[in-house]
């Protein structure tokens, strides 16, 4: 949890995309998505799907990357804590701490 929330969401050609905001878990406490605010004008939070997502290790900091294009990212489902079923993910929770 700790590594992957305030982490930088990455493209594969190491350009900063957003910032991981909220993890979302299934009823079984498994990460299914994870909520970016998006870089660029405005204030997009978007629900990305972990099968998105890859990581990269960058001077000891393992941060998610994505093949998604920004343009590709911005057209998700938006993030609105009341609509999160609506955009097919799971409410968000604390995932349990590692062990």
């Amino acid at each position: 949890r700790e590594q992957l929330e305030d982490a930088d969401l990455l493209s594969e050609a190491n350009t900063d995309l957003g910032d991981v905001e909220t993890l979302m878990l299934d009823a079984q406490g498994r990460l299914t998505h994870i909520v970016v605010d998006l870089e660029g004008p405005g204030d997009l939070e978007v629900v990305v799907p972990v099968g998105d997502l890859s990581s990269v290790d960058r001077n000891g900091e393992k941060d998610p990357t994505t093949q998604l294009t920004l343009a590709q990212l911005q057209a998700l489902p938006a993030w609105a804590p009341d609509n999160a079923t609506q955009a097919g993910a799971a409410t968000p929770q604390a995932p349990a701490p590692a062990q």
